[in-house]
């Protein structure tokens, strides 16, 4: 699977999902921006952006997304915020969670993933 991580200031999480990405034999690649991601025309990707860096712009992240195709989103945040979480919902992001559970459920999701 090919996971795409935005996470320029949480280096725990950098690493805690570099190594099970390893584990796995995923393949993932770190970019330091949201517009890197359209350059690079990124596909059939799990894109895991780090709400808590710089990105809490949401029309900023809505925008980029939309020059994505075959892109499955997900929003990671160290505390969700219920609000925020469904105004992200509401914009068609595919997940919205906190970096705790995208790690415990990384298997699962990576299964749900696979499916589409």
């Amino acid at each position: 699977m090919n996971i795409v991580v935005i996470s320029k200031l949480d280096y725990n999480f950098s690493a805690k999902i570099s190594k099970i990405c390893n584990d796995n034999n995923d393949d993932i690649l770190f970019c330091d921006s949201l517009n890197e991601l359209a350059v690079k025309q990124i596909s059939d990707s799990l894109v895991v952006i780090d709400y808590d860096d710089s990105f809490k712009n949401i029309d900023n992240i809505r925008s980029i997304s939309k020059k994505l195709s075959k892109v499955t989103f997900c929003i990671i945040m160290k505390d969700v915020n219920s609000s925020i979480q469904k105004k992200l919902t509401n914009y068609g992001y595919d997940l919205v969670m906190s970096k705790q559970s995208f790690l415990i459920n990384f298997s699962t999701i990576k299964k749900q993933f696979l499916l589409k």
